[in-house]
């Protein structure tokens, strides 16, 4: 069990670089929508290459390769959502709606797979919640549009299938196949974006950056391999309450810090309070 969450504290330390290096790449003034595409695609290519490396057989049967499509499917979608659900509404609140994912594996987890919950554990994922909502700085907006509240709930509705995905295939005689679960998904992903990538040029007149941003998804897309191969085997290992909340919920905690930690962002008392809760949560889901 102690291996366990070593690769738990692994997958999440990775998922905070990638993180750190796409906030990095997000925060220069001169990105168009295609360089975005660009470095989703750079970010794909070399999510594959790193489940290529990892992967146990290059034998897909037939389920591996539905559920890696459905998989790489609801991955861009989950993406797509959030940027169309950003342009209709606040940051903070379709981060945390995104966040709130976790609780659909969490619930299944208990309804189908059997898996326990403590007390402790529930008071743990909804002071995970609170502690959220004070780091992403959730405030209370006079009214939303109804295509916002459609993308972020499409957006919190993939979140939350993605990691059922994932105990699927790991719970499936077949998990041994997980490197060419995670190939599928990424080569979808990436054919998502080429196909985004070439609308966006087509309607307009819009260039990708001669500046070689593109490096800057390889090195996320890295981590994003990384962090999905420990996922998809951690989600084969530990309870469903114990593994999603830490790795999502504790994850953006763990952004939220590094960005006042090492890209100088200002950090309020609120968020410096979210933080504690957050660390606070963590421990009584994992101790629960």
């Amino acid at each position: 069990m102690i291996l366990h969450y070593l690769f738990l504290a692994v997958s999440v330390a990775v998922n905070v670089t990638g993180g750190s290096i796409n906030n990095h790449f997000s925060k220069e003034k001169t990105i168009s929508a295609a360089d975005k595409y660009t470095f989703n695609i750079a970010s794909s290519v070399a999510s594959f290459l790193i489940a290529f490396i990892f992967a146990s057989t290059r034998h897909i049967s037939l389920y591996t390769l539905v559920m890696g499509i459905l998989f790489g499917i609801l991955n861009g979608g989950s993406v797509l959502a959030r940027t169309f659900a950003l342009s209709e509404g606040p940051l903070s609140l379709t981060t945390l709606i995104g966040c709130c994912g976790m609780l659909i594996p969490t619930v299944t987890g208990m309804l189908f797979w059997k898996e326990e919950i403590s007390l402790l554990q529930i008071i743990g994922i909804v002071l995970m919640i609170v502690a959220l909502s004070l780091v992403v700085g959730v405030k209370k907006d006079k009214k939303f549009s109804v295509k916002w509240v459609i993308y972020s709930f499409t957006q919190f509705l993939c979140i939350g299938c993605i990691s059922i995905m994932q105990k699927l295939q790991q719970g499936s005689a077949y998990a041994q196949e997980s490197g060419g679960f995670l190939m599928t998904a990424f080569v979808v992903s990436a054919l998502i974006n080429v196909l985004m990538l070439t609308v966006t040029l087509k309607k307009s007149d819009a260039k990708t950056s001669r500046n070689p941003r593109w490096a800057f998804g390889f090195l996320t897309g890295g981590c994003n391999g990384i962090n999905n191969v420990f996922n998809l085997a951690l989600a084969g290992m530990l309870p469903a309450v114990v593994f999603f909340p830490m790795v999502n919920g504790g994850g953006i905690l763990l952004m939220g810090l590094s960005g006042c930690l090492l890209f100088g962002e200002k950090c309020t008392c609120r968020q410096w309070i979210g933080f504690l809760l957050g660390t606070a949560s963590i421990l009584m889901i994992g101790l629960g």
